[in-house]
């Protein structure tokens, strides 16, 4: 009971702090208080693995890390102590109007000041991305961090690589992004006739589009090369059909001396941007056979044409999942593309596409959900003193060669 509880009764408590909190007992948010000796809160629904005991119980907070919280059903409000954030190696900074919870350089949550006290809101799309990003053992959020990948591909990918770390694969509910992308039927076959045996022997490319919106670097068509034997895709983005010589001139540059092996044979459709006095040149000059298909048979090209349904059925997921703007679909089909390099297939169901590849198991334990919003640290190098040490942004996929995250400024 709220008389018995010493928490309450702790002497030198802000008055008005206490008016506040009667004031907003219904709010989502806790207050995040330096004189509470204890995280407390008289919800039950904001804990999990409920269960009457005379202590307190964990929960999991925003970096993965459990804290131990009193469930008090007669306090007027949710209460965060600064003492026990700090004992975890958590710190908080206050500012004048709004304050952030750093763990390290990274910021893990923010709250704006309210009246005298700092409120850390919850709100429900805070709630969910709390429930799920912050619980890596997650299914469901290890479902959505690979591109809402299915539960036996999943399960595989999660025995050749490092860094997922789920013990359950139960899914909580339905995922939204899957029911409304994922109801086409297959039409085309992912596997080619031809067997290969080392990587590099057959590539098969395609172009997609032009699409309705134009990328925000102008592109509108998505040019792709799949490696036959290990089904490492790779995507280019064009402005014209007509930059395709090129890109294949990269794409060929780059794997070649990567993986240490040349191209044999590439496969193609007919279209005008493969069939061209450019492609031929490069083919002839480097010794690798063009193969077209008969015209009005794309079924020819089926392991290039399933790909790239692949690539725009889970780009679609993730950006419909988020609610994500078309004008990101660039940055969507990017981070298709890598998660789907790290994700095993029928072809190979004991490793990835990057490790056979690149020699090496990828791991995944910087994943994150397509779309989701965080916090940016700034180097203390690139500001002033009064300037805030994070930015509000909402992430987009991977860096190229770094191992830094892309993702758009959100202005607060």
């Amino acid at each position: 009971m709220k008389r018995d509880c010493p928490y309450i009764k702790e002497p030198g408590r802000n008055e008005e702090d206490s008016v506040f909190a009667a004031g907003e007992s219904r709010s989502s948010g806790w207050m995040i208080d330096s004189g509470a000796t204890a995280h407390m809160t008289p919800h039950r629904e904001d804990l999990f693995d409920y269960k009457n005991l005379m202590t307190s119980i964990e929960v999991t907070i925003a970096d993965g890390k459990k804290i131990r919280v009193f469930h008090i059903p007669g306090l007027d409000r949710r209460l965060l102590s600064v003492g026990k954030l700090a004992e975890r190696g958590l710190n908080v900074e206050f500012e004048r109007t709004s304050c952030i919870i750093w763990n390290k350089n990274q910021a893990t949550a923010s709250g704006k000041k309210v009246g005298k006290a700092y409120i850390l809101e919850c709100q429900q799309e805070t709630a969910q991305y709390v429930e799920y990003s912050d619980v890596d053992s997650n299914y469901d959020l290890w479902h959505a961090r690979m591109g809402h990948l299915n539960k036996d591909a999943l399960e595989k990918t999660q025995r050749v690589t490092t860094g997922i770390p789920i013990n359950n694969f139960k899914t909580k509910a339905l995922c939204t992004g899957c029911l409304k992308v994922k109801q086409t039927v297959t039409q085309f076959p992912s596997h080619s006739q031809t067997k290969t045996s080392r990587i590099l022997e057959v590539v098969h490319t395609d172009v997609m589009g032009p699409m309705k919106t134009r990328s925000k670097g102008g592109a509108k068509y998505v040019l792709t090369f799949v490696d036959d034997y290990s089904k490492y895709v790779v995507a280019y983005f064009l402005k014209k059909e007509s930059e395709v010589p090129r890109r294949f001139k990269s794409f060929k540059t780059m794997y070649e001396n990567q993986w240490g092996e040349r191209i044999k044979c590439l496969r193609s459709d007919n279209g005008t941007e493969f069939v061209n006095k450019a492609m031929d040149g490069i083919c002839q000059r480097n010794g690798i056979v063009h193969q077209k298909t008969v015209p009005s048979s794309p079924q020819q090209n089926g392991v290039a044409e399933r790909m790239n349904r692949t690539i725009m059925e889970k780009a679609r997921s993730m950006m419909h999942y988020k609610g994500v703007s078309p004008s990101w679909r660039a940055e969507a089909i990017s981070t298709a593309v890598y998660l789907i390099n790290r994700t095993t297939n029928s072809t190979h169901t004991d490793a990835t596409p990057y490790a056979i590849g690149f020699k090496m198991k990828p791991r995944l334990d910087h994943l994150r959900v397509f779309g989701s919003i965080g916090y940016a640290h700034v180097d203390d190098a690139k500001r002033t003193k009064l300037e805030p040490k994070s930015f509000k942004c909402m992430f987009l996929g991977y860096g190229d060669n770094t191992k830094g995250y892309c993702g758009e400024v959100l202005i607060l």
